[in-house]
């Protein structure tokens, strides 16, 4: 067939929705050229060409899809940089992207890979930063996302103790670390009392022991937790639990017992001053020698105290001693004394037993007899008892009235040297007798002489003492 003299006509144009010819032309071969972009994916274009035969003309369509590839894109929209979960709650960790052939988008925290589509129950563990890579066969984006998990706040034994040891003088401070998301608020109070902001401070006094109560808070709940604190202080000795002064009793066991307040209770030992010697311990009993002064040391931990302790020790009347002055035989019609001591512990006071007679005079303390003129009735038995609140004990003396020693005066005038000593021997007589001798008697040994006459007995409050009339043969 003759060729046509009109050459065939050929045009391309875009399937896009614009649609539009982007290139005809008279050539037999068209040739279209555009930069592909990604937006461009998916676009279809169309090609037709015509060729005119006589009158008419003969025109053949041919079409295409452009695929346009490209690296994985992962934009701020499908997949957040920041999330903030809530503990309990379920949530997944979506992450989407973009290239073309379609990227595979794996997410992964610690090495450790983790689900993207599906939602899982959030716990704090979940909290961090992950690694999110988007990858297709033209390459792989990256992406970090960070996921943080907030909660309720909990208080624990690590950040707030449940029981607190303070000592006295020192800084106050309740610290209560509460854990939470978004960081909580901390306050803590005493049972019924004010509160006190974390970190608070006073000075610590043994008053602020008891229980606290300390809460935390944030926007997702409270936590409440008991404080129980117990305040140390350095000892102290008081009156009331040591007395300053101590009445002990001979005979009766020795305790020196002294309570000193304190925390950690304190050791309390107590020693006499001027000794090494320990205080007497319960078993033994109490002598005249643990009379005096002893310091008391409470010690604990924080410190140490003193305090000094006088004891006194009350005993009952002993060694009651009697004296005849100037001796225990004396002239008729002389003057003579007789005196009493006696030991004790409240000083005691004085009692006699002595022969009656109108011419007795007692001391104010009725600790002496004087006599005056003595005569055949002041001769006999003197008995001294001494009494105080503990007891009583007596003591006994004879006294002789010499009468013959003025017979002797009387005729010494007209009788010779040699009378003279005859009689001073015959007065020595007296002298070597037991009562002459002696100077004292007691009770049992004039009972047991032969000049023993008559008793008398007389009732006191504690005893009976007894008062012996002797006789000369």
């Amino acid at each position: 067939m003759p060729a046509s003299p009109n050459p065939p006509l050929s045009g391309c144009s875009s399937a896009m929705p614009t649609g539009g010819v982007l290139a005809e032309g008279p050539r037999s071969q068209l040739e279209l050229r555009l930069v592909a972009r990604r937006e461009d994916d998916g676009r279809r274009f169309g090609c037709r060409a015509s060729l005119a035969i006589g009158a008419g003309a003969v025109t053949k369509d041919a079409d295409a899809r452009l695929a346009v590839l490209y690296i994985p894109e992962i934009s701020a929209s499908d997949c957040p940089a920041n999330r903030t979960w809530l503990r309990g709650t379920r949530e997944a960790l979506s992450c989407r992207a973009t290239g073309n052939p379609a990227p595979a988008v794996v997410c992964g925290k610690n090495g450790v890979t983790v689900s993207t589509g599906e939602a899982a129950l959030v716990t704090r563990s979940r909290a961090g930063t992950y690694l999110c890579n988007a990858t297709n066969s033209l390459g792989t984006r990256s992406r970090h996302v960070t996921v943080r998990v907030e909660y309720e706040p909990t208080l624990t034994e690590r950040g707030c103790p449940a029981h607190r040891t303070w000592v006295e003088g020192e800084r106050w401070d309740l610290v209560c670390r509460a854990d939470g998301d978004p960081p909580p608020s901390t306050r803590c109070a005493r049972d019924g009392g004010a509160s006190r902001a974390r970190g608070s401070r006073a000075i610590v006094s043994r008053t602020d022991a008891g229980r606290y109560v300390c809460r935390a808070t944030n926007k997702h709940g409270t936590a409440v937790r008991s404080v129980v604190v117990t305040v140390e202080y350095e000892p102290s000795i008081g009156e009331p639990g040591c007395p300053a002064r101590r009445l002990w009793v001979e005979g009766a066991p020795a305790e020196l017992a002294c309570a000193a307040s304190g925390n950690p209770p304190p050791h309390v030992a107590c020693a006499k001053v001027g000794g090494s010697q320990d205080p007497p311990p319960v078993s033994p009993n109490v002598t005249r020698a643990h009379a005096g002064t002893y310091q008391c040391r409470a010690t604990n931990p924080h410190g140490s105290a003193l305090r000094n302790i006088t004891v006194t020790v009350e005993y009952s009347p002993a060694a009651v001693s009697l004296w005849v002055l100037p001796s225990p035989t004396v002239p008729r019609g002389s003057s003579f004394s007789v005196e009493c001591r006696a030991e004790g512990l409240p000083p005691p006071t004085y009692g006699w037993v002595l022969p009656p007679a109108p011419n007795l005079r007692f001391g104010p303390d009725n600790r002496t007899v004087a006599i005056a003129s003595a005569a055949a009735a002041n001769r006999g038995l003197y008995t001294c008892t001494a009494v105080n609140r503990h007891g009583q004990r007596a003591g006994s003396v004879v006294v002789q009235v010499d009468e013959s020693r003025l017979v002797l005066l009387a005729s010494l005038g007209s009788l010779g040297a040699v009378t003279a000593v005859g009689l001073a021997a015959a007065g020595g007589y007296y002298l070597k007798t037991t009562a002459c001798k002696k100077g004292e008697y007691n009770v049992r040994d004039a009972e047991g002489t032969v000049n023993a006459t008559g008793r008398h007995r007389h009732r006191r409050d504690r005893g009976e003492v007894y008062g012996i009339q002797l006789t000369q043969p």
